[in-house]
């Protein structure tokens, strides 16, 4: 089984061609793809992402680039996450 063990299907670029990404990666072969969120910002929608396409599965974290000042407080919030909704961490330096 070919897993892609880490993708960003939230990015921009990726909005309006998800569906067919996501049937080339099938057609090729892959039968499950981690999508990692970068940040706080993007955990819900990696969440919707993987509600939506069966094979795609959803981790939490927070990219180094993206740690501000009150760091502590995502990351207990990435840890929470975690636990209730998502299958993976990653980001996470």
């Amino acid at each position: 089984m070919i897993i892609d063990a880490h993708c960003h299907l939230q990015s921009p670029q990726f909005r309006f061609s998800l569906p067919e990404i996501i049937a080339e990666a099938h057609a090729a072969g892959v039968r499950a793809i981690i999508n990692a969120a970068t940040g706080p910002d993007d955990w819900v929608q990696c969440r919707t992402i993987a509600d939506e396409h069966p094979m795609v599965i959803h981790s939490v974290g927070i990219h180094p680039w993206y740690i501000p000042a009150h760091y502590k407080s995502l990351l207990s919030g990435a840890a929470q996450s975690a636990l209730d909704e998502a299958h993976a961490i990653g980001e996470i330096g």
